[in-house]
């Protein structure tokens, strides 16, 4: 494991609204020295997911590799664990990671199991969550899931006996799908869509707190452990529109897709005609004990060098302003940004920045 510790800190400012007759007040966020993670002797297969212990050591989700990776806070490499299968402290795709309130880790699979397993991997438990899509730890006997409705996509709130204590945001299907016949009449369906546009359902949770939102309308609710509603987080703004540059680009992915799918050409031009005339708000959003931070999509989708903005909310729920930083944070903790990267082989590696908002 290599450590990169660059010089120098930058030094990023966020306008709150301003207070009447008076300039505007300012909030600076300064990152400091990175360092890296994964970047040489471990490679990461696919990072899903980051967490973080009171001590500063942090835990990667390695969706790809079945397994769990223990870092120091200094990004040491300490430990690794999981593997591909179904016996006791194995993963079937692990997609998120929790601290529970007596500091061990709750591991998500992508499909119904949650693990109970400690900070040096020793496996505790696990629970099966029926009709459980990508599950999500909320408190000890709450979880976060999406199910398949009649109408499409629903989030759920569910006890650790996959009772459905609650039911959120639904996206229908036809925003995310269509449906052709084939040769024998046999309807098809295509799956498509991209964040910036299709409806995404959003879940986050760290410390006391967990976050629920669809990301085409700005409502973000946020539950306690035990799955109650506390606050909501809400911005009276427009959806931005789809320019004609981004829509010819997303038309040109249809395309490329369509192509490499072998997609009948209908499928193709049907899923470019549901283009919406407007964006989504956000496509992420990240907690840490003091903050909400919102991801807003990108003010233009065909560039990827525009940077990224985050809406921020104090914990209670009023609305701090906005920042602008060089790119897109996978989790963010009371001290700490980190980000993903890649190298020019394609191979992924995590950035951690300290951050302080002052």
């Amino acid at each position: 494991m290599r450590l990169i510790a660059a010089t120098g800190s930058i030094l990023l400012t966020l306008m709150f609204p301003p207070a009447f007759g008076s300039a505007f007040p300012a909030l600076e966020i300064h990152l400091g020295d990175p360092l890296e993670a994964g970047r040489e002797g471990l490679l990461f297969g696919e990072v899903a997911a980051v967490c973080e212990d009171a001590d500063g050591h942090f835990y990667v989700v390695d969706r790809l590799e079945h397994a769990v990776h223990k870092f120091s806070s200094q990004a040491e490499h300490l430990l690794s664990f999981g593997r591909q299968g179904q016996g006791p402290g194995d993963f079937q795709r692990p997609n998120r990671i929790s601290l529970t309130s007596s500091g061990d880790l709750a591991v998500a699979d992508e499909m119904f199991t949650v693990s109970y397993v400690k900070t040096d991997g020793t496996f505790l438990k696990r629970i099966r969550l029926n009709h459980a899509i990508t599950p999500g730890y909320i408190g000890d006997l709450r979880f976060y899931a999406w199910r398949w409705s009649p109408e499409g996509q629903q989030q759920i709130l569910l006890d650790a006996d996959s009772n459905i204590l609650a039911a959120f945001h639904t996206v229908p299907r036809d925003r995310f799908s269509i449906s052709i016949p084939d040769q024998s009449g046999r309807e098809v369906m295509f799956n498509y869509g991209r964040a910036a546009y299709t409806p995404t359902l959003l879940y986050a949770q760290q410390g006391e707190l967990a976050a629920l939102a669809v990301s085409d309308r700005y409502h973000i609710q946020l539950l306690d452990r035990e799955g109650n509603p506390v606050r909501i987080l809400k911005r009276n703004l427009e959806p931005e529109s789809l320019s004609r540059e981004e829509r010819k680009f997303f038309e040109d992915e249809f395309k490329r897709l369509g192509r490499m799918r072998g997609w009948p050409q209908r499928a193709v031009r049907d899923i470019g005609r549901r283009l919406p005339k407007t964006k989504s708000y956000f496509d992420r959003i990240l907690l840490s004990p003091s903050h909400v931070y919102v991801c807003r999509i990108s003010q233009d989708i065909t560039n990827e060098d525009v940077p990224q903005e985050l809406d921020v909310f104090h914990i209670d729920g009023t609305f701090v302003g906005t920042a602008s930083i060089p790119a897109k944070p996978l989790f963010i903790s009371a001290r700490r940004m980190y980000f993903l990267r890649s190298d020019t082989e394609g191979n992924f590696y995590l950035v951690v920045r300290e951050y302080r908002l002052t």
